[in-house]
């Protein structure tokens, strides 16, 4: 049976194989506390209140793919200081 989360450990392990060059980006996950979030379309890691706004945490840089084979396509919004913003996992889009 398949998990309702998605861990955080599965991010890091994606990105290293897809997208090794974002070091900075998995330096920060890896020193994080291992989480998990229920799998749902939009998990928001900073919250997007007033995003790009001068004052905001959130300032978006660029979204990163993420392809796999347990949990489909996952999309990373990644914000300027190569900090995770959030995950969209496509396959639960309604």
């Amino acid at each position: 049976m398949k998990s309702g989360y998605l861990h955080l450990e599965t991010i890091i392990e994606l990105l290293k194989e897809q997208e090794p060059d974002y070091i900075i980006l998995i330096k920060h996950l890896e020193d994080q506390a291992p989480c998990k979030w229920l799998k749902r379309a939009y998990i928001p890691i900073i919250s997007s209140d007033r995003a790009n706004h001068p004052d905001s945490e959130w300032q978006f840089e660029e979204i990163v793919v993420l392809e796999s084979e347990e949990y489909g396509d996952i999309i990373l919004d990644i914000l300027k200081g190569d900090r995770l913003g959030g995950i969209e996992m496509i396959s639960h889009i309604p």
